[in-house]
């Protein structure tokens, strides 16, 4: 059996920072070197989300559509699976990132495929990646790819094949964390390439 080394909390959380988008706690802790210290956590929102694969077939192959907005955190557009804060990880939640982001209908309920949690070591977020069936057209696959815009955001969305996909994410057009995890995930599935 191995041995766990962890922090020790010597006290409550203590409010550093907080309004209606985020939170920002420290703990003191006795860290696992017998040292004291603190520990710091980052909650956003609810602290919950979802991430969809939004997923539709055209002649018999696997179309993806992401969505491209501008993130200021980053100073620049970023190419990724919608997504969302949500209270709960709910497949109702991802349904509707789909509908608002891409605008296109969703097919049954989507399949949860797995848990993503951002930064272990600072972020308290678990964020449940969704693989959505959706409904679509092959003018909106291969020729309205700027046809819809979700109002709030800007976002525009693309439709991708798998291959483009990968090759988006190793020549790093796509950075953004959650993408890359959630079609690691859809990936290690094998569902990437095979209908629900």
């Amino acid at each position: 059996m191995t041995r766990h080394y962890g922090f020790t909390p010597k006290g409550e959380a203590e409010p550093r920072f907080a309004n209606q988008f985020i939170r920002v706690e420290e703990t003191p802790v006795v860290r696992p070197d017998g040292e004291d210290g603190f520990f710091t956590t980052v909650t956003p929102g609810t602290g919950n989300g979802v991430v969809v694969i939004p997923r539709t077939f055209i002649r018999g192959l696997p179309y993806f559509a992401l969505v491209s907005q501008h993130r200021p955190p980053i100073g620049g557009q970023s190419l990724e699976f919608p997504r969302g804060a949500t209270k709960d990880l709910d497949s109702v939640s991802a349904a509707r990132e789909v509908v608002e982001e891409v605008g296109c209908e969703v097919n049954g309920e989507p399949l949860r495929i797995g848990t993503i949690h951002p930064d272990t070591g600072l972020l308290t977020t678990t964020v449940a990646t969704y693989l959505a069936a959706c409904t679509t057209t092959e003018d909106a696959v291969f020729l309205d790819q700027d046809s819809y815009r979700e109002e709030s955001s800007g976002a525009i969305h693309h439709w991708v094949n798998g291959g483009t996909l990968q090759g988006l994410i190793s020549r790093g057009q796509i950075t953004c964390g959650f993408t890359i995890a959630a079609w690691a995930q859809l990936v290690a599935t094998g569902r990437n390439i095979s209908a629900l």
